[in-house]
C-alpha cells in the first residue's frame, strides 16, 4: 500500500509540475512579454532594425517597437519607439529624409508621432500631432473660432509627404454637450530644415461626418 501510495503522489507531482510549466508556457504566449526583431530594409546600405516587446492583458494587446536606423560602416541612429495596437505595425510608419534630419512618422494607435533625429548633432526632437492642439495653431484659429472636445480623443494620421511639405489628416469633434459635430480635415505642414519643427502652411477645407444615431434610424 505504502508503495503505491508513493507512486501516486510521484505522478500527481508530475502532473502538477508539468500543469505549473504549460500554464506558464500558455500565459506567456498570450500576454507576454515576447520580443521579436524585424529589419526593414531601406536601400542597398541602410536598414530600419525594429525591436519589438509584445504584450497583453485582458482588453487589448500592445507592441512597443523600439526603431534603430543602421548605415554605412555599422552606424546607428536610435531613433525613438512607437506603440501599436496591431501587429502590422509596419504598414504605419514612414521613414523620410530632409537635410541632416532622419524623420520617421509613425502612426500610432489615435495619433501619428514625428520622431526626429538630426545625424551631425544627434539632436533628438519627438512631436505628437493630436487634434487637441488645434486650438494653439494661430492659422487654424483664424479660420475656427472653436475648440476640439479633449473629452473626445480623435485620431490624426499621415496622408503624405513630399520633400519638406507633410499632410495629416485629423478627425475631432466640436461642442462638449449633442448635439455633436464631427470633422475629418487636412492640413499641410512645413519642415524646417534646421531644427525639424512644423509650421502650418495651409488648412484645408473640413467634412463633417454624418453620424446616424438610433434616434435618427427610428424616424427614417
Amino acid at each position: 500500500m505504502n508503495k503505491w501510495i508513493k507512486i501516486l503522489f510521484i505522478v500527481l507531482l508530475v502532473l502538477v509540475v508539468i500543469i505549473i510549466g504549460c500554464s506558464e508556457w500558455i500565459l506567456k504566449n498570450a500576454f507576454g512579454p515576447k520580443y521579436k526583431t524585424v529589419e526593414i530594409k531601406v536601400n542597398e546600405t541602410i536598414t530600419l532594425k525594429c525591436e519589438e516587446t509584445y504584450n497583453a492583458d485582458l482588453s487589448a494587446i500592445f507592441y512597443d517597437v523600439d526603431f534603430t536606423l543602421k548605415g554605412e560602416n555599422n552606424q546607428t541612429i536610435k531613433l525613438g519607439r512607437g506603440s501599436f495596437n496591431d501587429e502590422n505595425w509596419a504598414k504605419d510608419i514612414h521613414l523620410h529624409t530632409l537635410a541632416d534630419w532622419v524623420i520617421l512618422l509613425v502612426s500610432e494607435n489615435s495619433y501619428t508621432k514625428i520622431l526626429s533625429v538630426n545625424k551631425v548633432y544627434n539632436n533628438q526632437k519627438d512631436t505628437i500631432l493630436s487634434p487637441h492642439h488645434l486650438r494653439y495653431d494661430s492659422l487654424w484659429k483664424s479660420t475656427y473660432n472653436e475648440i476640439p472636445e479633449w473629452t473626445y480623443s480623435g485620431s490624426s494620421k499621415v496622408d503624405s509627404i513630399l520633400n519638406d511639405r507633410i499632410y495629416i489628416t485629423y478627425e475631432y469633434r466640436i461642442g462638449n454637450y449633442p448635439p455633436f459635430n464631427f470633422y475629418t480635415q487636412m492640413i499641410e505642414y512645413k519642415l524646417d530644415i534646421a531644427s525639424a519643427s512644423l509650421t502650418t502652411i495651409k488648412v484645408f477645407e473640413r467634412h463633417e461626418i454624418i453620424v446616424r444615431t438610433n434616434n435618427s434610424d427610428s424616424n427614417s
